[in-house]
Formats: C-alpha cells, structure tokens, sequence
C-alpha cells in the first residue's frame, strides 16, 4: 500500500528537512511541497 502525502510549511529548510525525513518511510510518496495553505488547498481540489 502506497501513503500519499503533501508538506505545507512556509521555510524551504523545514519542507527540505520534512521532505528528507519521510523519505526514510518505504511506500510512502510525496505528492506536493506547498508553501502555505492556499497553495495546499489548490494542489488537494486538482
């Protein structure tokens, strides 16, 4: 089973440091980086 997920943070150091951190988690896929709710918002209505 494939976990999709998207990071919502507003510092390109912390979505880097997430980004590293959950790529240790076999089957999990990242679907986005979003730099604030408004944008996390778009990406989860497409």
């Amino acid at each position: 089973m494939t976990v999709r997920y998207l990071i919502v943070d507003d510092e390109p150091p912390g979505r880097t440091n997430l980004r590293l951190a959950m790529a240790a988690h076999a089957g999990w896929q990242l679907v986005a980086e979003c730099e604030g709710t408004a944008d996390a918002r778009a990406v989860l209505a497409a």
